[in-house]
């Protein structure tokens, strides 16, 4: 038994601890955070105003509204905090893929293609709704309905002559005294 732990135990145990040794080494903290904080608030600062834009207007009711200063966390659904966390998550794949063939894009660019993509089944029934409720809309505004007014005859041109000749008449005996 003492051989067995000699000859296989104690190799496999000091292996492991210097394993363990050179992990402690490696791994040690920097300090630094991956963003400071300043990085961190602009970018919540962008993502915010991204989502309150007057290009998304239509998807407000989808994404919620977050007035400067509020904490989305408590403002926002649950609903509308997950749409702008998927929104966010596909941005971060968007951005990694970019990086990875060596493009770099903006913050914004990132969200508004995410946007495009989660938002593409629902943009065609969004565009659907809005033109009919325009069409609705001028439907109701240029409809001619029948009146209980009725039309005046039209005056055939002979009486209009005539009436002309009467009024001229008229006027010229006020103007010469006639």
């Amino acid at each position: 038994a003492k051989a067995l732990i000699d000859g296989v135990i104690k190799p496999l145990n000091d292996a492991l601890v210097d394993v363990r040794k050179q992990l402690k080494t490696q791994v040690q903290p920097t300090g630094q955070p991956a963003y400071s904080q300043q990085e961190e608030r602009a970018i919540q600062s962008e993502v915010n105003n991204f989502f309150d834009n007057d290009r998304l207007k239509e998807y407000q009711e989808y994404y919620g509204t977050v007035k400067p200063g509020e904490d989305p966390r408590t403002v926002l659904t649950g609903a509308q905090f997950k749409h702008r966390g998927d929104v966010c998550r596909e941005g971060n794949f968007i951005k990694l893929g970019a990086a990875e063939s060596g493009e770099q894009l903006t913050v914004s660019d990132v969200l508004q293609r995410a946007h495009s993509q989660i938002t593409e089944p629902m943009r065609e029934v969004m565009i659907r709704e809005k033109i009919t409720s325009k069409i609705k809309k001028r439907a109701k505004g240029l409809s001619v309905k029948a009146g209980i007014k009725t039309v005046p005859k039209a005056l055939s041109s002979k009486d209009a002559e005539k009436q002309l000749e009467i009024k001229t008449k008229t006027r010229l005996a006020k103007l010469f005294g006639r």
